[in-house]
């Protein structure tokens, strides 16, 4: 926000120099006081759209890929994935911190190690009991998990 204009047509502006106040200045015993500042923090807007572009890597090189391309992001071990219909790229963050990023998104969590764009599930499969075997577009097969089952169910109005 602003800061409002100190300046109107019937006075004039005080130069920078210029003391605040009328009071005398203060004595060299003590500092002189300055108006207290208000610090404002940018946050990000709540109701802006989810993040566009994530980085992966493949080999030596670092691509900005845009996350309309993503179908899922798989972690195995120490190394997420981010997939594409085309091709794999080591993601750069841990898949954690992906979903917090992508917190309210098309990305869903369906197992403690994969992420999935629920726009791309074409296919839902029983394991058994509560375990789902989802397919993707790019005929990418993810398990759900038990935990994951009932809440991916309800998104996918399955």
């Amino acid at each position: 926000m602003p800061a409002p204009s100190t300046t109107s047509s019937s006075r004039s502006a005080k130069p920078v120099s210029a003391p605040l106040s009328s009071a005398p200045a203060p004595s060299s015993a003590s500092p002189p006081r300055s108006p207290p500042v208000s610090i404002r923090l940018l946050q990000p807007n709540p109701g802006a759209k989810t993040p566009g572009k994530i980085v992966g890597r493949s080999g030596e090189e670092y691509f900005l890929l845009d996350l309309d391309d993503v179908l899922a992001f798989q972690a195995g071990r120490e190394l997420v994935w981010i997939v594409t219909a085309r091709q794999r790229f080591l993601a750069t963050q841990t898949l954690r911190a992906i979903e917090a990023r992508l917190a309210d998104s098309r990305f869903k969590r369906v197992h403690r190690n994969a992420l999935v764009k629920v726009g791309h599930v074409r296919k839902m499969r029983a394991l058994s009991g509560q375990r789902w075997l989802i397919t993707l577009s790019n005929s990418l097969q993810v398990t759900v998990s038990e935990r994951q089952a009932h809440q991916i169910r309800q998104v996918l109005q399955w």
